[in-house]
C-alpha cells in the first residue's frame, strides 16, 4: 500500500511527463489502490490519468470513460454518492456514444449508475438502469455468465430496498444458481449471495435461516479478506441485527461494535456505513433502556448522515425519528 501511495504522491507533484504507457501503469496502480481501500490515493491517481487521457485523446475516448468509472467507484466506496453518480454518468455517456447500446462496457456503466441511484434512494431509476444492464448482458453473454448473475443480484438489492421481498429473493436465488455453476463453494461471490439471501430471510422474520446464511457468508469473507474489510464489517453488522431481533442484546452489541471498528478503520470516520453502525448500536441501547447512550449513538449517526447525504434522504429521516423517540422516553 505504501509503495502505491508514494507513486501517487510523486505523480501529483509532476503530472504525467511520459506517454500512454506511463498512464496505463498509473491506471493499474489506481486499480490496486482502490482494491486496497486506499481511496484518497486512488482518486489522485485516477485524476492524473483522466487529465492525461482527455488531453491526449479528447473528451469522448474510452480511456477517459475508464478513468471516470474508476473515480466513480472510489467516491462510491467513500459514501460520496453524488460525486459517484456524476462520474458514472459521464462514463456511461461516453460508452453510449462510442460503443452503442448493446455493448458489455455500456452495460457495466448502467450497472454502476444503478448501484449509485440505489444508495441515493432513487429506486425507480436504479431498477431502470439495472434492467438495461441485464438485457444487454443476456444478449452478449447468455444466461450462465458472472455479469448476468451480478445483474440479477443488483436487481434483487433494489427490490429489497423497496421491501418487495419475494421479487428480491427470486433475483438473488437466480444469481446464486449461476454463481454455483461458475465458482467453488467457498468463493467470495458465493458469500455475497448468502449475505443477500440472509437479509431477505431477516426481513421475512425467518431469523434462524437468516443467521445460518450470514454465518456461512462471514466464514468465507474472513477467509478471503481477513478481518479488516468492509465485507466482514457488513456481516458482523447483519449478525448484530439478527441477535437484536432475537432479544440477545449483548451478542448484538458485540457484533455491531466489531462492525463499527472495522468500518472506521477501512472507510473513515465520516462514511455512511459508519453512521449506520452508530444507528444500529443506538437501537440496541434503546432496547436496553439505556436512552442517554442510545441518543449519543443516534446523534453521531445523524451528524455523519447530514454531511454525506441530502437532507431528505430516507436514512436521515429514519435517524431523526429514532432521536425523537428516545428524547420522548427520556422525558418520562
Amino acid at each position: 500500500m505504501d509503495e502505491f501511495s508514494d507513486i501517487s504522491e510523486r505523480s501529483m507533484s509532476r503530472g504525467l511527463s511520459g506517454g500512454s504507457q506511463e498512464a496505463e501503469t498509473k491506471m493499474e496502480a489506481a486499480k490496486k489502490l482502490l482494491k486496497q481501500a486506499n481511496y484518497k490515493a486512488a482518486i489522485e491517481t485516477y485524476s492524473i490519468c483522466l487529465d492525461f487521457y482527455k488531453k491526449r485523446y479528447g473528451e469522448s475516448d474510452l480511456k477517459v470513460a475508464a478513468a471516470y468509472d474508476g473515480l466513480g467507484m472510489c467516491y462510491y466506496m467513500q459514501g460520496k454518492y453524488e460525486e459517484a453518480l456524476e462520474n458514472c454518468s459521464l462514463a456511461l455517456s461516453i460508452n453510449l456514444k462510442v460503443n452503442g447500446e448493446k455493448d458489455p462496457d455500456t452495460a457495466s456503466s448502467y450497472d454502476q449508475q444503478g448501484v449509485v441511484y440505489e444508495k441515493l434512494g432513487r429506486y425507480t431509476l436504479s431498477l431502470e438502469s439495472h434492467k438495461k444492464a441485464l438485457n444487454i448482458r443476456l444478449q452478449c453473454f447468455g444466461e450462465n455468465h458472472y455479469h448476468v448473475a451480478m445483474s440479477y443480484n443488483n436487481i434483487g438489492n433494489v427490490y429489497y430496498s423497496i421491501k418487495k421481498w419475494n421479487e428480491s429473493l427470486e433475483n438473488h436465488l437466480k444469481s446464486l444458481e449461476i454463481k454455483t455453476k461458475l465458482f467453488p463453494a467457498d468463493h467470495v461471490t458465493i458469500a455475497d449471495s448468502y449475505n443477500n439471501i440472509a437479509s431477505i430471510y431477516e426481513s421475512q422474520e425467518k431469523y434462524d435461516l437468516s443467521l445460518n446464511e450470514f454465518s456461512k457468508a462471514l466464514e468465507i469473507y474472513k477467509k478471503y479478506h481477513k478481518e479488516n474489510h468492509p465485507a466482514v464489517a457488513n456481516c458482523y453488522n447483519n449478525i448484530g441485527n439478527i441477535y437484536e431481533r432475537l432479544n440477545k442484546y449483548e451478542e448484538s452489541l458485540i457484533n455491531h461494535t466489531k462492525a463499527l471498528e472495522i468500518r472506521k478503520k477501512t472507510l473513515g470516520e465520516n462514511h455512511v456505513d459508519v453512521a449506520m453502525s452508530y444507528n444500529n448500536i443506538g437501537n440496541v441501547y434503546d432496547d436496553l433502556a439505556k436512552y442517554s447512550t442510545a441518543l449519543e449513538s443516534y446523534q453521531n449517526a445523524l451528524d455523519i448522515m447530514k454531511k454525506e447525504l441530502r437532507e431528505k434522504h430516507p436514512y436521515v429521516s429514519i435517524i431523526q425519528k429514532n432521536i425523537e423517540r428516545v428524547k420522548q422516553k427520556l422525558k418520562k
